[in-house]
């Protein structure tokens, strides 16, 4: 695994997870990126191999994602800058294909530490999560310990029977009482319209499988209202016919069930798409 940081005359390479925890160089302009103004390019000035010392530092912070089929690398180093300022500097230097996942700042083993996150744009279909997670710590006046850990989760590909076939052009939606599951259906709708079933379906098959669970959490589905409904929406090729696919939406994912037999959960619906239901179905309870 590689990664790296390139602008202007920066550049930070890693090596592969299994070599030397070591880094390559940073040759920058000389100018120390000041905290005042975070959006300059400038470089950090030198950046070291240094095991012990960034290892010691951060051996506190050991990343975790609640998904499964998590892979970590991570590179310990040095680099001759203020702590504060290297934070700034990952800040505005954001890697080529990676978007802003937010920063931090916080006290671990009683050091000041800050952090960074970038988030990969596009992810491949098999990929679930990618991240750059990078802490810095250090003596307030330099040199900046700094821990970089790229995080990979996989899942499996999305069988191919869990899209809607081309011969369904009819979408049942329908509701069931969240707290009530034995009670009758509450709203129903039949939907042959393709103008209305046309985004619905796109949406579907767009939709990711869910990321492989922690083997060590568990879901969480956040307060559920006592008005709270379940949605199902079942895809058919007429009105009459056995549903192909049965999608219930429920806990933020997709249960989905393929010609009756249990089929990969997906991640959930855009919010676009759960305005395009509660329009079809006249209603706007909150979805569980």
């Amino acid at each position: 695994m590689l990664v790296g940081w390139t602008h202007g005359a920066a550049r930070v390479e890693h090596g592969r997870a299994d070599g030397p925890h070591c880094v390559g160089h940073a040759e920058g302009d000389g100018d120390r990126t000041p905290a005042a103004s975070p959006r300059r390019r400038a470089a950090p000035a030198r950046c070291a191999c240094d095991d012990r010392a960034g290892a010691a530092a951060l051996a506190g912070f050991v990343p975790h994602s609640d998904v499964g089929n998590l892979l970590y690398a991570h590179r310990d180093f040095t680099i001759d800058q203020t702590p504060y300022d290297l934070w700034h500097w990952f800040q505005a230097n954001i890697p080529r294909g990676f978007r802003s996942g937010g920063d931090s700042s916080g006290t671990v083993a009683l050091q000041q530490t800050f952090g960074v996150d970038d988030d990969l744009e596009i992810l491949p279909l098999n990929i679930s999560y990618a991240e750059l997670s990078v802490r810095i710590a250090g003596p307030k006046p330099g040199p900046a310990y700094v821990r970089l850990d790229a995080k990979v989760a996989w899942t499996q590909p999305r069988p191919a029977g869990e899209y809607v076939p081309a011969r369904d052009r009819v979408l049942i939606a329908s509701t069931i009482p969240a707290y009530e599951p034995g009670k009758p259906v509450g709203k129903h709708v039949i939907v042959t319209d393709p103008q209305v079933m046309g985004p619905i379906v796109k949406a579907f098959n767009d939709t990711r499988l869910e990321a492989a669970p922690d083997p060590l959490g568990f879901r969480e589905c956040g307060y559920v209202g006592e008005n709270a409904v379940i949605y199902r929406l079942e895809f058919a090729s007429s009105p009459t016919a056995k549903p192909d696919i049965v999608a219930t939406l429920s806990c933020y994912v997709i249960g989905v069930t393929v010609n009756g037999h249990a089929a990969p959960t997906l991640e959930n619906l855009p919010d676009a798409t759960w305005t395009q239901i509660r329009k079809v179905l006249g209603i706007a309870e909150p979805t569980v």
